[in-house]
């Protein structure tokens, strides 16, 4: 592979060294023609090409493409090789004097990331270089701007429920969260569905939709909680209408002085809990029952191969 490293004009406008280390590398692929091309128009815009990455004083690198692959697709293989951050790729379509540029710049998955175009009618070649080296340097500025501005998250959840970032709510999806680059904990959490974690790596200047299709939780989980739930109020009733039967028929001591009591010394207020202590313990066992047969349904379920 043939590599043409550019470097970058020294002038009062030239970033200084620190701040290009600092910016992505970008690997120039050489243009695609379609269209009426001659020798001469492929290589006076191949030049225009070098002339607007070395104007735009980026960390640049014009390279040959990998024979064994095409367009958006050898995005990935320079981004390893040339070990640079994003592809350019150019297009250049001529109709007799009419040119049409489409310039694309990929990442290391060679998604588009962003684009630039335009176009020159009846145009020289000279007039076609210009607007071609233009249109370079204004891809070039979106790669600086890439580069310095936030990432953006936009997550949708299907069905919608409530997102959390690195641990922290966001709200109920869909969110937008701006966040620092890097990877990231995307965690979504709905009753009914089995909690979902997809690790996310956020891109500087990218705005990336993420998509998460939770799963419904087996029949086997769904039964446990309110089992366990019905279980405990069970045992409450049960606790509450043994304590009712109880204390039934059994003197009010507060109430067994002076003319509380008759003349035999009996307390005439007796307590009448019966009814009620009897209601709860029946619905107590008939919770308890249910409790205990959900909690074996899902036992058994649970244990059942998949």
């Amino acid at each position: 592979m043939g590599v043409i490293r550019l470097a970058s004009i020294l002038a009062i406008l030239t970033p200084s060294a620190t701040t290009r280390a600092a910016e992505p590398g970008t690997a120039l692929m050489p243009v695609e023609f379609t269209g009426e091309v001659t020798p001469l128009r492929r290589q006076r815009l191949q030049k225009a090409m070098e002339d607007g990455a070395e104007r735009a004083h980026l960390a640049v690198a014009v390279v040959d493409k990998p024979p064994t692959c095409v367009g958006r697709a050898c995005a990935p293989v320079l981004v390893r090789t040339e070990r640079v951050r994003y592809v350019a790729r150019t297009v250049v379509t001529i109709e007799h004097d009419d040119y049409r540029y489409e310039l694309e710049l990929l990442d290391a998955q060679g998604r588009v990331v962003a684009t630039v175009t335009d176009s020159c009618p009846v145009c020289g070649l000279a007039e076609a270089q210009r607007t071609l080296e233009d249109q370079i340097v204004l891809l070039m500025a979106k790669v600086r701007a890439l580069h310095t501005e936030s990432p953006v998250l936009q997550i949708e959840v299907v069905p919608p429920a409530t997102v959390y970032l690195d641990g922290v709510r966001r709200g109920p999806s869909p969110v937008r969260v701006e966040t620092t680059p890097g990877p990231h904990l995307v965690r979504a959490q709905a009753r009914g569905y089995q909690l979902t974690n997809q690790t996310v790596v956020a891109k500087a200047g990218v705005n990336e939709m993420i998509r998460l299709d939770l799963v419904r939780r087996p029949t086997s989980e769904r039964l446990r909680p309110p089992g366990w739930a019905l279980l405990a109020a069970g045992l409450s009733s049960l606790a509450a209408g043994g304590v009712l039967l109880g204390i039934d028929d059994r003197p009010q001591a507060r109430s067994c002085t002076g003319r509380g009591r008759d003349a035999n010394g009996h307390c005439l207020l007796l307590y009448d809990t019966l009814a009620p202590g009897a209601t709860l313990t029946a619905l107590g066992s008939a919770a308890v029952v249910a409790a205990v047969s959900m909690l074996l349904v899902s036992r058994r379920m649970r244990r059942m191969p998949h």
